[in-house]
């Protein structure tokens, strides 16, 4: 299955309205039918949230914390908040399993 997030105020697609940046806060809340990337069957995810302005490199707004051992994560309890601004923007949400021993694993 594709990786979901779902949350409230969630976009991936430029942001193009007028000539005024506007603030924008996106809050993680949950993830769904996440990919396994642990031996165990199970990952331990969470998410990057990036900037990125039209030929620009992109700027990292934060990240979630980490849950562990988990394919439907939920971040309700300490959900992450980043807010951003920009005319022409793009947001840039990034899911990766956390690995202690090796490279964190991208999910999408």
């Amino acid at each position: 299955p594709m990786p979901r997030l779902k949350g409230r105020n969630r976009t991936s697609t430029f942001l193009k309205s007028g000539k005024e940046p506007k603030t924008f806060t996106v809050k993680i809340v949950r993830g769904l039918n996440l990919a396994s990337k642990d031996p165990n069957g199970k990952s331990d995810p969470y998410v990057k949230v990036y900037a990125q302005s039209l030929g620009q490199p992109r700027v990292k707004l934060g990240s979630s914390s980490r849950k562990k051992e988990t394919l439907n994560p939920e971040w309700v309890k300490d959900p992450k908040k980043a807010t951003f601004q920009g005319v022409g923007s793009k947001l840039i949400m990034e899911i990766w399993d956390h690995d202690r021993f090796s490279s964190n694993d991208f999910m999408g």
